[in-house]
């Protein structure tokens, strides 16, 4: 599914029945002449509607849930790594809002965190921990669950449980207490523009937790980082039912501290609690090129802001965004760069 320039969400038509209905996509090539310009994004630097609210959205991350339900129109798709190594998405839908989403799954921690940097959003999920619950509910999120028994929820028999719940957007929608307010702030935004300074251009980019993986090659023609799951292909299934390669124009490579949290499942699993707020280190892959270098998060409402190892802010390309949080000491991430010439392999390092 092509991302098209502007995309227009019409509120509420039928509010005593909490329906809504999305009106077609525009792309901006087709406009008129007279048309006023574009509202930008800070989210992913392109055309889209202001008034569209955000949805985020809690998806299962492991083979049996692949394909995953439009993740290739998510603005971004946040990877948070949970129990066993094991790690989850976050999907941030707003400049477009599909018609499915999923497969959805239980809350952790780590989300109330990362979703403060985006206002009061709609939080779409499928249940958590007892003891998870007050923070939950005390957080910037409109919770509009599976828990808070609204609609908006069903079972897709072509799955398995507990890989099988998707999500309707517009009846999520529907459930959100104050549609204003889960409109996307606007102090939140990265650096879109051209390079300033040259980085490195790797053969592949390769993210690894103890019991996951992401990988991304660099696509010339699309202009994009084709991904891979755990040594597979990454596909995203469009509401329609086609199969798109699963791929992003920027890529967030965050090195955090984590940390054990007060939230223990009943096999002893601890969920681990990512610190994303402060400073660190990572890998900013955009336009081709890869950079090693710092990034900067003051609160949980600012995104991270990320800069070369000259200190100078990094520009990225406008579109959607992946942003990968990692364990600073357990995690590797591998940087392939291409074989030289006569060279019977290739060097891979794990930092740039």
């Amino acid at each position: 599914m092509k991302r098209t320039s502007v995309v227009v969400f019409v509120s509420f038509l039928l509010a005593a029945c909490g329906s809504a209905t999305l009106a077609p996509t525009v792309d901006e090539t087709t406009a008129s002449p007279t048309e006023a310009a574009c509202s930008i994004s800070p989210l992913t630097g392109d055309c889209y509607e202001p008034d569209n609210p955000v949805v985020l959205v809690k998806i299962d991350d492991v083979p049996a849930a692949r394909p995953q339900l439009n993740l290739n129109v998510a603005d971004i798709v946040i990877v948070e790594p949970v129990e066993y190594g094991l790690t989850r998405l976050m999907a941030v839908y707003n400049s477009v809002l599909p018609e499915t989403v999923g497969p959805v799954r239980s809350a952790r921690i780590t989300d109330i965190d990362l979703a403060a940097a985006f206002g009061r959003p709609g939080f779409a999920y499928s249940g958590s921990t007892s003891k998870l619950v007050p923070y939950l509910t005390s957080s910037t999120m409109q919770l509009i669950g599976e828990p808070q028994g609204g609609t908006g929820y069903s079972r897709d028999a072509s799955r398995y449980a507990p890989h099988d719940l998707v999500a309707n957007t517009s009846e999520l929608i529907s459930r959100l207490s104050d549609l204003n307010a889960a409109k996307l702030t606007t102090g939140a935004t990265w650096k879109f523009g051209e390079l300033l300074t040259p980085g490195k251009i790797p053969a592949s980019v390769e993210a690894i937790w103890n019991s996951s993986r992401k990988s991304f090659v660099w696509s010339a023609s699309s202009k994009k980082w084709l991904i891979s799951a755990d040594g597979s292909v990454t596909n995203s299934l469009t509401s329609s039912g086609l199969l798109e390669r699963a791929s992003a124009t920027t890529i967030f490579i965050q090195q955090v501290e984590l940390l054990p949290s007060p939230f223990v499942f009943s096999n002893g699993s601890v969920t681990p609690y990512a610190k994303t707020t402060g400073s660190g280190a990572g890998w900013v892959l955009t336009q081709g090129q890869s950079f090693y270098g710092s990034w900067s998060r003051p609160t949980t409402a600012d995104l991270p802001q990320w800069f070369d190892k000259n200190g100078v802010e990094i520009a990225i390309q406008p579109g959607n965004v992946w942003w990968l949080i990692v364990d600073r000491v357990s995690s590797t991430v591998r940087v392939e760069m291409p074989k030289p010439a006569n060279s019977p392999s290739a060097t891979a390092s794990k930092a740039d």
